[in-house]
């Protein structure tokens, strides 16, 4: 009795990972293997999700890309794999006061990169808070 219960339970949990495992992967998000995935942190290295995400080569200031996330707010956004070279990559994210409509926290995190083959493929911004605003 014991043996099949054991058993039972690790097929029982066994299913459950291989169903859980499939719960986090889109068709749009998928990684192809060269991608960056950028994920946003908090000060204390906690997932922060953000509304923007940029990017721009070193040379060239003035053109800023805008990375897409599929929904408003993300905490990991995708470079592609096209990108290569001297970039700057800026996370940015206003957070409304719940008692004032007008107002709100501001939050953002830098991270400078060379991009080459050997780049590692995982990378962590840290997003601070930077501020307030109110209109």
């Amino acid at each position: 009795m014991k043996i099949s219960l054991f058993t039972s339970l690790f097929t029982l949990l066994f299913t459950l990972v291989l169903l859980l495992s499939g719960c986090y992967s889109t068709a749009k998000t998928d990684l192809i293997e060269e991608d960056l995935a950028i994920s946003i942190v908090d000060i204390d290295g906690l997932s922060f999700s953000i509304s923007e995400v940029v990017w721009w080569y070193e040379t060239s200031p003035e053109k800023r890309v805008n990375l897409t996330c599929d929904i408003d707010l993300c905490h990991t956004w995708i470079l592609p794999k096209e990108v290569k070279g001297a970039i700057y990559i800026t996370g940015y994210h206003s957070k409304p006061f719940k008692n004032d409509q007008y107002c709100a926290e501001l939050f953002e995190g830098q991270h400078y990169l060379y991009i080459e083959s050997t780049t590692p493929k995982n990378l962590s911004i840290e997003v601070i808070f930077s501020g307030l605003a109110c209109s």
